[in-house]
Parts: structure tokens; C-alpha cells; sequence
């Protein structure tokens, strides 16, 4: 929706975070816990979300930090989203826009590794048994609508994190057996480098996936459903997730096959990168 930029309020004590993906972009403040959902590809630029977002408070932030998933410009903090059709948002232009409102941008796996390191009720998975150090390097991985990573090194002369940005996600995969060999000679046959992203992620990676798979495993009712969630813009893999956990027969065999070769698969690149660190 578009709105009528007009006059309104600058509030001083008013601080605003955005994570802008490929999927969807999501907005707090430091009003309350009140998230803004906004589906990215209804949006021809980022200034349309900030726009319908100002005009719904009726006044303006102070500051405004968004964490968008691509590579970041350290001139002039622009970035343009790996996953998604947004032109490149600039935060020197979006204060000419919006005077008095003050604009960052960092790249979005330094927002997560900065959440992860700040908040204290995440809910979280022993997968390693031990005592963790206090200061030691972090590896912080997100799989979402795209793949990548960040790294958290401790520095002891400052004594707090330095936060390592990277476009880990464009990594090539190595496949570790006849199963995932097919699956990286499938994807050749696309792309003339296949990134960990391409063959992974949450949305590129799981229909690719899928789609190899059911080459060799055919099974109509999977094909209808996943077509369906397609034409209706749902995830694939909550399909695979459902008929993995209640389906029956063909169709839940093939959605388990999917589901164990993405985890294996993750799990060794994952591995590759903390073995980097």
C-alpha cells in the first residue's frame, strides 16, 4: 500500500530493527512486542514497507537498523537481497527521504549473531555434550529461505565479540556418497557452480530436492500436494514434514527419503564450516 509522505512526529525515543529476507521482512520496536509482517515479493522497493510502517504509528523512529540478507557495501551500506527482487536500499538515500530519522544497515547474519549472543530465553538443543566457554568462537548458521553463516571471535583485548560477516551460502557442496553425487550431477545439469544454497536451502534447495528425488521415487499423491502448495505460495517442505509424520505408504517414504538426505547432507556442510573456524 502506498501513503502520502507528509509532515509527521520524529520520536526520540522510538528505535526500530528489520530483518528484510527473501520470504518475508519483519519488523519490532521499541514500543513493545508487537512483530509487522510483510511479505517481501508484494513490494517493489523497501521504501513501500517503510512507508506503510511510518504511517501506521503515525510518527517516525529515531534510529532504523535493518538486517537484509546480502552482501553489504561498507562504503555506503547499501545491500541488495540475495533471495528476492528488491533494488538495492541505501541508507543515505532513505535519510533524504526521511529526514531526521537516522538509518543503518548490516548484513543479516550479523543481526542474527548479535541476537544470539544477547538474548538469554532462546530455546536451545545440547548437540555436543560439555561446558561451553564463555568466550569462545561462535558459529551461527541460519537455513531459512536461503543458507549462510556468520562468526563470532572473541577479542581479549576489547573483551567482547567481533561479529565476521560472510556469503558462506555460495560455497560449492561436497557429496559424500552415490546418493548425493546424483544429486550434485542433477543440479550441473542447471547451474555452472551448485552453492550450498542452491542445493539446500530452506526454498531453492528443497525444491530442487524434491524434484530430483521424485525422478527416481514417483508417487502421484506427493506430486499433487506439492503442486498444490506451489500454486498456493505455502513452503514444500511443511508438505514433506506432513506426510513424513502422519502420511502413509509411498508417499511418506519418499517425503522421510527427502527429509534424511537435506539433514545428512546439512549436517556435513555444516560441519565444514566449523571446521573452517
Amino acid at each position: 500500500m502506498n501513503h502520502v509522505r507528509t509532515k509527521i512526529y520524529i520520536d526520540p525515543t522510538l528505535f526500530v530493527g528489520i530483518d528484510v529476507g527473501g520470504t518475508k521482512i519483519g519488523i519490532l520496536d521499541t514500543r513493545g512486542e508487537t512483530y509487522h509482517r510483510y511479505t517481501t515479493n508484494d513490494h517493489t522497493k523497501m521504501e513501500d514497507v517503510l512507508d506503510d510502517y511510518f504511517a501506521s504509528l503515525s510518527k517516525r523512529p529515531a534510529k532504523v537498523v535493518l538486517a537484509m540478507a546480502g552482501p553489504r557495501d561498507e562504503e555506503t551500506g547499501a545491500i541488495e537481497i540475495t533471495n528476492g527482487n528488491l533494488p538495492a536500499f541505501n541508507p543515505k538515500d532513505a535519510e533524504k527521504r526521511y529526514p531526521g530519522t537516522q538509518f543503518e544497515t548490516v548484513n543479516d547474519m550479523v543481526g542474527t549473531a548479535a541476537g544470539v549472543l544477547a538474548e538469554e530465553g532462546i530455546e536451545l538443543r545440547e548437540l555436543k555434550p560439555g561446558t561451553p566457554t564463555r568466550t569462545g568462537t561462535k558459529l551461527i548458521v541460519a537455513l531459512s529461505t536461503g543458507f549462510n553463516a556468520s562468526a563470532a571471535v572473541w577479542n581479549t583485548h576489547t573483551e567482547r565479540y567481533i561479529i565476521v560477516a560472510s556469503e558462506s551460502g555460495h560455497i560449492g557442496i561436497q557429496p559424500e556418497n552415490d546418493t548425493e553425487i546424483a544429486y550434485l550431477r542433477y543440479l550441473q545439469t542447471k547451474y555452472p557452480h551448485v552453492s550450498a544454497e542452491i542445493a539446500l536451502s530452506g526454498k531453492m534447495g528443497i525444491n530442487h530436492l524434491v524434484d530430483h528425488i521424485l525422478m527416481e521415487h514417483y508417487d502421484t499423491e506427493l506430486i499433487a500436494a506439492i503442486q498444490r502448495a506451489r500454486q498456493d505460495g505455502r513452503p514444500v517442505g511443511s508438505v514433506l514434514l506432513e506426510f513424513a509424520e502422519v502420511g502413509e505408504g509411498t508417499s511418506r517414504d519418499v517425503s522421510r527419503i527427502v527429509l534424511r538426505q537435506l539433514g545428512n547432507m546439512l549436517g556435513s556442510a555444516m560441519s565444514d564450516l566449523a571446521d573452517w573456524l
